[in-house]
């Protein structure tokens, strides 16, 4: 069994102890580190979720895009075969118009990309948040 020897705590010096100058300092120090430790870790649970929901979710996305990929490139060629075969147009006409029709779903698509998403990391939007108030409040209670 291995016991706690102690050695990580800081010693505690006479300042500390008869509550010089230094005592408050230290003590301020002290917490806005621990503010800061627990703000980074926050960060990095959150950091590890994100990342875990991603890859799962990465392995099967790339096996549909790809399928979806072939089918569209098969599904294309297909009806500018038909089309060419069904009408008296040129079948590169037909491609332009394809190619043309390929544009404006792309515009369309890139409109309803532009959209707002929810906000990543809510949890350390909210703390820094609070950071922010607690050290205004004490700001305001020191002037």
């Amino acid at each position: 069994m291995i016991e706690h020897s102690g050695a990580a705590d800081p010693p505690i010096t006479g300042n500390r102890i008869a509550g010089g100058s230094n005592a408050a300092k230290a003590s301020w120090l002290e917490a806005i580190f621990g503010l800061i430790e627990s703000r980074l870790e926050i960060i990095c649970l959150e950091t590890k979720e994100a990342t875990c929901n991603s890859f799962a979710k990465l392995v099967p996305l790339l096996v549909c895009l790809f399928c979806v990929f072939t089918t569209w490139a098969l599904t294309v060629a297909a009806t500018i075969g038909c089309l060419a075969n069904a009408t008296d147009w040129k079948w590169y006409l037909i491609t332009f118009a394809m190619a043309a029709l390929h544009l404006v779903i792309a515009g369309i698509a890139l409109l309803f990309a532009k959209k707002k998403k929810p906000a990543t990391f809510p949890v350390t939007r909210s703390e820094f948040k609070k950071d922010r108030e607690w050290l205004i409040q004490l700001k305001n209670q020191k002037d």
